[in-house]
């Protein structure tokens, strides 16, 4: 069954391609070029600063202390103190710039029809997914970039 359903997606790939070669300027839903365009996936891409990160780390030591000091109190002294923590942390450090910005961008492309699992008969597709990561500085230079790629049977980032 499943052999089967590998074959019509194959041939209907196949024929699918021989039209195309066929016929000019005719718009076929299921034809498709491969490898085909690289799609952004704003998901799982990220930013961060050292002044986040500070920040955040500012608010878990400010939680842990308060609860270690008044672990019977009440839930909105909790948050008050939180708040108050970060904003103390954004007022002494407000004339510090970061020095070192990272972003991480997720892009995916297929790079052919993809196929059925011959165990148990789930789509597996034929992706490659790009991860591209760039550093840079408070002025904007660009201190580092990699870029990465890695094939796989789904969209979700594997690195």
């Amino acid at each position: 069954m499943v052999e089967e359903a590998n074959g019509l997606v194959e041939k209907s790939f196949l024929n699918e391609v021989n039209s195309q070669e066929n016929t000019i300027n005719q718009i076929s839903p299921f034809a498709a070029t491969y490898p085909t365009n690289w799609v952004h996936n704003p998901l799982y891409d990220t930013y961060g600063s050292t002044t986040i990160e500070k920040a955040g780390k500012v608010t878990v030591a400010a939680a842990v202390s308060y609860y270690l000091i008044n672990v019977t109190s009440i839930y909105n002294k909790f948050v008050r103190s939180v708040v108050a923590a970060v904003g103390t942390f954004f007022i002494v450090n407000g004339g510090t710039r970061d020095k070192v910005y990272y972003t991480s961008t997720h892009a995916w492309r297929e790079l052919g029809p993809g196929s059925f699992s011959p165990t148990n008969g789930q789509f597996l597709g034929d992706y490659e997914i790009m991860r591209y990561e760039k550093i840079t500085n408070a002025a904007g230079d660009i201190v580092d970039r990699n870029t990465r790629y890695a094939k796989s049977t789904v969209i979700e980032p594997i690195f």
